[in-house]
């Protein structure tokens, strides 16, 4: 009876690479502790969204089932809508079939995601696609099939822009590809990189268009915020990636787009049970702790948030978060890749690994996103990351993975 008074339910919101490997690595830690932990997500199962361009260009791409992904674990899971959070009552509102529930916790790791900002240019929504879910890879998969020999227009120039555009250009060697970015292209990398990105993209017949702000997206044709337009036969965006919007619904302390303010800790500033990570969550400014939304983040999130509910559970203090970038590695096709290095901050380095060995080395990254989960439910190799106040090398196999943005 005792046990059942102490009893901890830990709730972790989102079922992403943040989320999955939070829940794993708690209840591999704690499987003598009278804990309960539940992973609620509104999908049955767990997207590889780094491999979503390729899924868009008819490849096959996983959707690994949540049974899978838990097995021989005590972690339970809980499909449905989060639609609301009470932070005051430690209390969520899920919508499950239809049916509106609540679900108590002591302790909350909000790993939500992000998502294509599709709202904040007219137009967009009605008249674009984007790789950002596996839904919409599926509805452009389908219209790239009816229409290889038409012109695919992709806005943005990140690296979600830059992938897919080689991607298709690789699949549909017929396909027309012009990518709009409002910011010099390539901007991101080193001198090195650009011009190895450059290069790919004349061999591949793409046309670029930097410094090209869009304003409004029509039926056929975007306008630039020069009043130019350029038209199109279909559109992909990938400009923008926005959050749910549940934490600010909720009272939650955000910054100006919805992301939860957590401190070096990742507990939210303004409600410390509640642990942030992933895209959903950013460092307050003061801790002086750059992250970009990325897989290669998430994963270190969600395994030190893990670590920390653990210590608080224990009576231990919570320490702070420690991470350094180790590269930014982009996909050209299936046979060519960039491996932009970069410093602990993520300051571009003068020195790129490229090509086949590129390629090599991105698709091993991908894959051992997905091995780093399994691993570490196996209990066999516990998900470890660069931490720049002990370690003076970054394991690229541990950070180096595909942004999401």
């Amino acid at each position: 009876m005792a046990q059942k008074q102490n009893l901890q339910q830990i709730v972790v919101l989102g079922g992403g690479y943040a989320g999955v490997l939070a829940a794993i690595r708690l209840a591999r830690q704690t499987q003598k502790l009278p804990i309960k932990i539940i992973l609620v997500d509104a999908s049955d199962g767990m997207v590889e969204r780094i491999r979503l361009h390729q899924l868009a260009t008819g490849q096959q791409s996983n959707k690994i089932p949540y049974q899978k992904l838990l097995k021989n674990t005590s972690i339970q899971f809980l499909q449905g809508f989060v639609t609301a959070i009470k932070p005051d009552q430690k209390r969520i509102i899920i919508k499950e079939n239809q049916t509106a529930k609540e679900l108590s916790y002591d302790r909350l790791i909000y790993a939500l995601g992000s998502s294509v900002d599709m709202h904040s240019v007219s137009g967009v929504a009605k008249h674009s696609y984007n790789v950002g879910s596996y839904e919409m890879a599926i509805a452009l998969q389908q219209r790239l099939a009816k229409n290889p020999n038409s012109h695919l227009l992709i806005c943005g120039g990140g690296l979600s822009g830059i992938e897919t555009a080689t991607e298709m250009a690789e699949a549909y060697p017929k396909l027309k590809i012009t990518l709009l970015t409002s910011d010099s292209f390539g901007s991101q990398l080193s001198q090195l990189g650009q011009k190895y990105l450059e290069h790919t993209f004349q061999k591949r017949n793409i046309l670029i268009k930097d410094k090209s702000k869009v304003i409004e997206v029509k039926a056929q044709q975007v306008v630039l915020s020069d009043g130019s337009k350029v038209d199109f036969d279909f559109c992909l965006w990938t400009a923008n990636f926005t959050v749910p919007k549940i934490a600010c619904e909720s009272g939650l302390e955000v910054n100006k787009i919805g992301q939860i303010l957590v401190d070096k800790t990742l507990r939210s500033i303004s409600h410390p049970e509640i642990y942030g990570v992933g895209d959903a969550a950013i460092i307050e400014p003061t801790a002086e702790i750059h992250l970009r939304m990325s897989c290669a983040s998430a994963l270190p999130m969600g395994a030190h948030a893990a670590d920390n509910v653990l210590a608080e559970l224990q009576n231990s203090q919570p320490e702070a978060f420690r991470f350094g970038y180790g590269g930014r590695c982009v996909s050209l096709g299936r046979y060519d890749a960039l491996i932009q290095m970069v410093k602990y901050d993520d300051t571009p380095r003068e020195k790129i690994i490229t090509g086949r060995l590129g390629a090599i080395i991105k698709e091993f990254i991908c894959r051992y996103t997905i091995w780093s989960l399994n691993l570490e439910r196996l209990g066999w190799f516990p998900y470890r990351w660069p931490q720049p106040n002990t370690q003076k090398k970054a394991i690229l196999t541990s950070v180096s993975q595909h942004s999401t943005t």
